[in-house]
C-alpha cells in the first residue's frame, strides 16, 4: 500500500509501517558491507561494523598518506595524493641515449678503486648523469671522458672490458708505448715498431748474407789450445747458422789451431797479423827418382821453379848432367841470356851453376836439349839457393809445365 496524510492510523497499518522502517534500516546497514570492503583493498582497514562517520572518515584517508610529486610520476601518468588528482611531469628517458658533456667538469665526482680485483679491471668512475627522468634497462649512458684516448692507454690494456669477456670494437684500446725504449739504430731496415706512441723505422743494415769482416784481432790464450782469430763484422742484422748460408756474429772466434803460429809462417809473410819468422830450407837436391831424361833436338822445360821471396836477391842456380851432346841452359821468365849454356859429355857428369838478381815472382826456367836425334841427356840435382842465408828465400817448384817444350 501506498502511505499518505490520508492514510488511516489503524493497527495493521501501523504494523506495516514498523516492517517498512525496519526493512529500510536493515537495506542501509547492508550497504555498509560493500563500502566498508572498497576502503580496505583501497588500504584502509574498515568493517560492515563501523558507522557510516568511522567509514566516511576512512574514505578521507585513502590518499592521504600517499606523498607522491608531480615531478615524481613519469610524464603522462596519473595518481591521486591527498585526495587529488596529479599528473606526472618527469621526463620518461626509457631506451634512449643520454650523453653528458661536461665530464671533466662537475659531473665526475670520484675516480678509485684501481687494481682492487688484480685481474686488469682498473678502478671505478663515478659520476652524475647530469639529467633527470625514468630510466629502464634500455637506457644508456654516455659520459664523456676527456683525454681518454688509445695514445695514453698503455698498449696491450684495455679500457671497458676485462680478461673474462675480451675487448669488442667498443672498447678503447691502449696504443700508448711511454715505456718503450726502441730506437731506429736497433730496428731491421724494411720492419717498423712503436715507442713512446711514436712510429719506429728501422735503419739497421740486414747483413742476412755474405758480409766482409772489417775488424779482426788474434790471441793465444796460452792454455796450449791455439791462436784464436776473433772476427768482428760491420754493424747489422746477422740471422746467424742458418739454411742460406755462412753469417759472422759479433766479437765469435775460430777455435784455436794449434800450428798457427810465427814459426810455422813464411818470414817476410804475415797471415792475419801473425808475422812469421821462418826461413825456410832451400830446394834440395833430387834424388835418382828425379831425374829427368831429354832426347829432344829443341828446348824443353826439365825444371821449373817461382821466386817467392819479397823483394829482390841474389840467388844459385846449379844442376848436374850427363849424356853425349846435352846442352842446358837457363831462361828467366822465358827469356834467353847469352853465354849461359853448359853442354854435357858422355864420360862424366857435368856440374852447372851460376848466379842471378831474382825479384819476387820471376820464373826460372832450367831448360835442355840435345844436339842429334840420336843422343840422349839426364838432367838431376837442379836446385836454387840464396847467397845470403839471412834473407828469405823460399821457392817454389812448378812441376806443370816440366816436360813441355819451352818456345
Amino acid at each position: 500500500m501506498q502511505w499518505s496524510e490520508t492514510t488511516p492510523l489503524s493497527p495493521v497499518n501501523l504494523n506495516d509501517l514498523e516492517n517498512r522502517i525496519s526493512q529500510a534500516t536493515q537495506n542501509v546497514e547492508n550497504a555498509k558491507t560493500p563500502i566498508s570492503q572498497a576502503i580496505s583493498d583501497m588500504g584502509q582497514a574498515a568493517a560492515a561494523a563501523d558507522s557510516f562517520a568511522t567509514l566516511a572518515a576512512k574514505i578521507r584517508n585513502i590518499s592521504k598518506d600517499a606523498n607522491a610529486a608531480t615531478q615524481e610520476l613519469i610524464a603522462g601518468k596519473t595518481a591521486y595524493v591527498g585526495g587529488k588528482k596529479i599528473v606526472g611531469t618527469m621526463p620518461n628517458r626509457g631506451g634512449q641515449t643520454i650523453t653528458d658533456n661536461a665530464a671533466n667538469t662537475a659531473n665526475i665526482t670520484q675516480v678509485s678503486g684501481f687494481g682492487l680485483w688484480g685481474d686488469g679491471y682498473g678502478g671505478s668512475l663515478y659520476f652524475k648523469p647530469g639529467v633527470t627522468g625514468f630510466i629502464d634497462a634500455n637506457t644508456i649512458f654516455r659520459q664523456e671522458v676527456y683525454g681518454l684516448n688509445p695514445d695514453v692507454v698503455k698498449a696491450g690494456q684495455t679500457i671497458g672490458a676485462n680478461s673474462a669477456s675480451g675487448a669488442g670494437s667498443g672498447f678503447v684500446k691502449g696504443t700508448f708505448t711511454s715505456d718503450a725504449n726502441l730506437e731506429a739504430q736497433y730496428v731491421v731496415e724494411g720492419f717498423s715498431g712503436y715507442a713512446k706512441g711514436q712510429k719506429v723505422s728501422g735503419t739497421l743494415p740486414n747483413r742476412n748474407n755474405e758480409v766482409p769482416v772489417d775488424l779482426w784481432m788474434s790471441w793465444d790464450p796460452g792454455d796450449g789450445s791455439g791462436r784464436r782469430l776473433y772476427a768482428k763484422p760491420p754493424r747489422g742484422y746477422y740471422a746467424g747458422n742458418y739454411a742460406g748460408g755462412w753469417n759472422s756474429v759479433y766479437n765469435t772466434y775460430l777455435p784455436g789451431q794449434p800450428d798457427w803460429k810465427p814459426e810455422n809462417i813464411l818470414q817476410g809473410k804475415s797471415i792475419y797479423g801473425i808475422a812469421g819468422t821462418t826461413i825456410p830450407h832451400v830446394y834440395a837436391a833430387e834424388g835418382s827418382d828425379e831425374t829427368f831424361y831429354g832426347s829432344s833436338t829443341t828446348y824443353v822445360i826439365a825444371r821449373r821453379f817461382r821466386i817467392d821471396a819479397p823483394g829482390t836477391n841474389t840467388y844459385t842456380i846449379s844442376w848436374v848432367m850427363f849424356g853425349a851432346n846435352g846442352i842446358g841452359d837457363v831462361r828467366i821468365n822465358g827469356q834467353t841470356y847469352p853465354n849461359t849454356w853448359f853442354k854435357s859429355n858422355e864420360y862424366s857428369n857435368v856440374t852447372c851453376s851460376m848466379n842471378w838478381n831474382l825479384t819476387e815472382g820471376d820464373i826460372v826456367d832450367i831448360v835442355v836439349r840435345v844436339e842429334y836425334s840420336s843422343s840422349r841427356v839426364s838432367l838431376w840435382g837442379s836446385k836454387i839457393t840464396n847467397a845470403s842465408p839471412s834473407s828469405p828465400r823460399f821457392i817454389t817448384r812448378d812441376k806443370s809445365k816440366e816436360g813441355t817444350a819451352s818456345g
